[in-house]
């Protein structure tokens, strides 16, 4: 059995009686274009007809009059264009009235309309509210969303608000995205839109809230979970930003992503949130009990020095490699639920894959986990849909009740109070303990539910309603169980006889004596069965009025009835995929050396079971390396499904991954065959196996060799250096050596789909493998070491001091000169050798050279960083498409007819680079918020760009229009470059004292890039 975490200790929570809510009204809403037709654009609701449309666009659909006068306030900014722009989405319209909106209030125009407040009003400004305007600058894939978004923006403001500015539109936008919330329908089934409050705003985030937000219309609830909640005082008050089911490395992850904040809150901070990534102790669980063990948090370890993990019960060690295969087995699930193939699978072939994961995790990770729970949420809901066969055959040791009862703790520590997540889960256990006639228990989960329910919303409220008819349904038939059961007591305490008692017995006499007269006539077969028939009915008779006299005895309370012996695994799994009748076990074991005439044919331990005998019959589910087939070996007539046959491809390519990557499933091979594959190929590795080999937790700083023992609480977080698709970069300082650092957090655990996070980790190799390598080039940074942490690696590298990129904006927007020439050509210099070393040493092309990528020091040292899409070169060719900047790409890598590219692709992107420093502005204007299709015929067909910037020498000129030349083959290569009069110029060592003048006196203006524009 299962060992209770602390996590069981949280009870049923204090509510009271008292409903306190909050009203709020929105300053801006909008419609998503999905629902055009079915909810009103004014108040947001559903009726039965929308009787009414804009007279002039004929799109926006009303309920009333009344709604379409008052919404033609807000409707008008966007009303002229919603035929013309097809492609206009819920976020340039949201964008485009808050605009409108803020624009009339400044103007003094709402000042001039009675009703411009009317179920509007706020005690606050919009410029009152948090803003993270300077961190979407900083994250290029937001402040390129902004970008795309206000290029539609402009087009719907026309003239009319010309005191809306793109940086009062970026505030404006800064403060949206982070404050603003969805509207969803009366049932909370769907999302219809978004509105922004900004009182609501007003209220800060917490993991463990004491309030929930609901919307009626355009009016937005605050509700209380408990009494004790006041409204007034603000930072005792919260509601959660994001879901309450993840585990504390999800959640931050979350919150950091789209809030630019470090949750703090009382649960981020509570010990107990560690076990929701527990997982079992492996030494416990060989003996046949199961014991949950921590895998993260301060308490987790004996020694956090080297992060040892001992369980409490058995005193034993816990190996790395046994954490690391639990964290993966956590990534893994996270991948299975977010796989959107999955969703596309007929509802029979999803439950099958989710079973299939659930054996995988069953042994490894608790019921207390919250990626255990995940699963089971997403398993759940399937079983109504399907027979009553898959609903009492989940796969695992637990039935449909025990899951549920198992995942309570877990749901009572997330949901606290009055939370109506709670409530829904306790109906539903309720509701199971009514299908299996067990009322007084499912009474109990009826009562609580209703107290929550009925709390949190009010009577009239669907589910309250639904749960009110299940709790007095099931009451009346406690009581009318109670009245039966004492007038039974009166009866047998009067000696009545029982007329039920007396046909049972009869029945249980005819039965016993057809079985001895079939003895009698020596038919010993029959008798026998007639014998264990008997025997059966007896049991159940027995066994239930035992539990009759247990329930009687013990008042509220039930006796579990004696269980039969549970299947095996392998035996569920059998008869899962096998509808035939099964041979006796001691028939269907095989032994694998007698599979060796089988090639290819995946084994897997007894637990997953892919290989089964069944009668004479082999069946195996084999995948190969380039395809996924379904194998029949020696197959004698007997037929799949057309269904099965249909779907089971995409079944074994959602489950594959997973057990390759746990490690469950080997390929039978000869030994020859595993020599010559080997295993010190990286490309091959999996993701979290490569964290463990480079997971050496120790920092040194080059060319110094003292080796530094290290974790992330040993690192001080200054501030942040950038963003992007798949990490962030922040200042941080060594506390023991005071060293400072540039720390790159690359995500490996993820909420995201599996492309992303597979994406990320092949970044975190190429990242560790190159600069690693290059350690002896001055002109790549430095590499110091790797750690990790809440499912990140922090790559710790050579801080600079200033990029490219914004040592350029300084001199052209700040200091309004050109850039300087020396520098320009000592970052050509600089950047030719970093490529050169990385093609002649390593044979790999970076792919991503633009200037937010070359960095400088003030010492006058050039570098190149940023290895995460470098590629091997095969013949000096590379092939790949789809990895790099588009905007810095040439244009043989964007070219439909691409036949692959070589090192000259990285000197057309020195080039656009230099080309954009001498210009102070993008060569190619509106490229980035251009399709693809334009961006392509901009760069591959259009003419090649120019130098605007006539302050530049004509040697300097020349370098640069060598490296743009759109045809590869006249394109410079490195050596024609060295060969230059530019590159011999500012090849000279003493260019290095010019360029950190140069840097050290550009620096002190760099916060004046950082100005918050109003």
């Amino acid at each position: 059995m299962p060992q209770s975490t602390p996590l069981g200790v949280v009870g049923i929570d204090r509510i009271g009686s008292r409903k306190i809510t909050k009203e709020f009204y929105p300053f801006a809403f909008v419609i998503k274009n999905e629902y055009f037709e079915k909810f009103c654009w004014g108040c947001m609701k559903r009726p039965p007809v929308l009787q009414y449309s804009c007279t002039h666009c004929e799109v926006g659909r009303f309920c009333s009059l009344h709604c379409r006068n008052e919404s033609r306030r807000d409707h008008k900014v966007e009303c002229h264009m919603l035929r013309k722009m097809t492609d206009l989405g819920i976020e340039e319209r949201m964008l485009a009235r808050i605009c409108a909106r803020w624009s009339d209030i400044e103007s003094g125009k709402a000042d001039l309309d009675p009703t411009f407040y009317v179920n509007r009003s706020s005690n606050r400004t919009i410029m009152q509210l948090c803003a993270h305007t300077e961190e979407i600058r900083l994250d290029e894939r937001a402040y390129g969303k902004f970008k795309k978004i206000f290029l539609a923006v402009e087009k719907l403001l026309d003239n009319n608000y010309e005191n809306v500015t793109e940086d009062i539109a970026l505030e404006l936008y800064s403060r949206s995205i982070i404050n603003r919330h969805s509207l969803s329908d009366p049932d909370f089934t769907v999302e219809i839109g978004k509105g922004l409050y900004l009182d609501l705003c007003r209220y800060n985030h917490s993991c463990r809230p004491n309030t929930i937000y609901s919307c009626d219309g355009t009016t937005a609830t605050l509700r209380a979970l408990h009494d004790d909640v006041d409204f007034d005082n603000f930072d005792e008050t919260f509601y959660s930003y994001i879901s309450l089911t993840e585990c504390l490395v999800e959640r931050r992850h979350m919150i950091r992503d789209s809030w630019y904040f470090e949750c703090q809150c009382d649960r981020c901070v509570d010990p107990l949130d560690c076990w929701l990534t527990a997982a079992y102790c492996p030494h416990c669980n060989a003996e046949g009990v199961r014991v949950p063990i921590r895998l993260h948090g301060p308490d987790a370890y004996i020694n956090s020095e080297n992060m040892e993990i001992i369980c409490h019960l058995c005193n034993r060690m816990v190996s790395k490699d046994y954490v690391i295969d639990c964290v993966g087995a956590m990534r893994e699930t996270r991948l299975v639920l977010d796989n959107p193939q999955l969703i596309i699978l007929p509802v029979e072939m999803r439950l099958e894959v989710l079973k299939q994961h659930l054996f995988l995790i069953d042994q490894m990770l608790p019921s207390c986990n919250s990626f255990f729970c995940a699963l089971v949420a997403a398993l759940v809901p399937l079983l109504d849909k399907v027979n009553d066969a898959s609903k009492i055959d989940l796969g695992t040791s637990n039935t449909l009740l025990n899951i549920y009862l198992d995942t309570e703790e877990f749901v009572r520590y997330v949901f606290r109070y009055a939370h109506p997540a709670k409530g829904m889960h306790l109906f539903q256990t309720g509701k199971i303990l009514e299908s299996l006639q067990r009322p007084e228990e499912a009474a109990r989960y009826y009562i609580e539910a209703k107290r929550i329910m009925s709390y949190a919303f009010d009577e009239n409220f669907i589910t309250t309603r639904d749960v009110t008819v299940c709790m007095n349904r099931m009451l009346d038939y406690v009581k009318m169980i109670k009245r039966r059961s004492n007038l039974m007591r009166a009866v047998a305490e009067l000696d009545i006889p029982q007329s039920n008692s007396n046909k049972s017995q009869s029945k249980s006499e005819i039965e016993n004596n057809r079985a001895k007269a079939l003895k009698e006539k020596g038919d010993e077969k029959r008798a026998k069965q007639a014998a264990k028939k008997l025997r059966q009915k007896e049991r159940k008779r027995a066994e239930k009025q035992g539990k009759l006299v247990a329930e009687m005895a013990v008042p509220g309370g039930s006796m579990e009835m004696p269980q039969e012996p549970e299947a095996s695994i392998t035996d569920k799994v059998a008869e899962m995929w096998y509808p035939v009748e099964a041979a006796p076990r001691n028939e269907r074991e095989d032994d694998e050396d007698s599979l060796g005439d089988l090639p290819e044919l995946l084994i897997s331990s007894e637990r997953q079971m892919k290989i089964k005998k069944v009668g004479s019959m082999y069946i195996s589910v084999s995948v190969f390396a380039e395809v996924n087939l379904l194998r029949i070996v020696n197959f004698p007539g007997w037929l799949l499904p057309r269904v099965l046959l249909e779907w089971l491809p995409m079944v074994v390519h959602l489950v594959k991954p997973v057990l390759q990557r746990s490690g469950s499933v080997t390929t039978l091979t000869s030994k020859k065959n595993r020599r010559r594959q080997g295993t010190g190929n990286n490309d091959e590795m999996s993701s979290l196996n490569y964290v463990k080999q480079y997971l050496a937790n120790s920092l040194n700083f080059p060319p110094d060799t003292t080796q530094y023992p290290f974790e992330y609480a040993k690192l001080t977080d200054i501030e942040a250096l950038g963003n992007g698709t798949f990490g962030t970069v922040r200042k941080m300082v060594h506390n023991q050596s005071g060293k400072a650092l540039a720390v790159k957090r690359i995500r490996l655990m993820s909420i995201g789909n599996d492309e992303g996070v597979s994406k990320s980790m092949q970044r975190l190799k190429n990242e560790v493998e190159t600069i690693k390598a290059s350690s002896n080039c001055d002109e790549i940074v430095k590499y110091y070491g790797i750690t990790f942490y809440e499912g990140d690696a922090w790559l710790c590298m050579e801080l600079m001091d200033i990029s490219l990129e914004t040592l350029y904006r300084i001199a052209h927007q700040v200091v309004k000169q050109p850039f300087d020439q020396t520098t320009l050509g000592s970052v050509a210099v600089a950047t030719i050798r970093a490529l050169e070393h990385l093609k002649n040493n390593h044979h790999i092309i970076h792919r991503d050279v633009k200037p937010s990528n070359i960095l400088f020091n003030c010492d006058g040292y050039i570098k190149l960083c940023d290895f995460g899409i470098c590629g091997y070169l095969q013949d000096s060719v590379a092939q790949s498409r789809d990895v790099g900047c588009r905007p810095y790409m040439a244009p043989e890598r964007l070219a439909p007819n691409c036949e692959g590219y070589d090192v000259k692709s990285d000197v057309w992107s020195l080039g656009i680079s230099m080309l954009e420093v001498a210009n102070g502005r993008y060569p190619y204007p509106g490229l980035t918020e251009a399709p693809i299709f334009a961006q392509i015929q901009m760069i591959v067909y259009g003419d090649p760009p120019l130098l605007t910037n006539t302050g530049l020498s004509t040697d300097m000129c020349n370098f640069i229009m060598s490296c743009t030349i759109k045809e590869r083959a006249q394109r410079a290569d490195f050596n024609q470059l060295k060969n230059t009069g530019i590159y011999r110029r500012y090849a000279d060592p003493a260019m290095r004292e010019h360029v950190a003048r140069y840097v050290s006196t550009m620096i002190p203006y760099k916060s004046s890039l950082a100005v918050p524009r109003a």
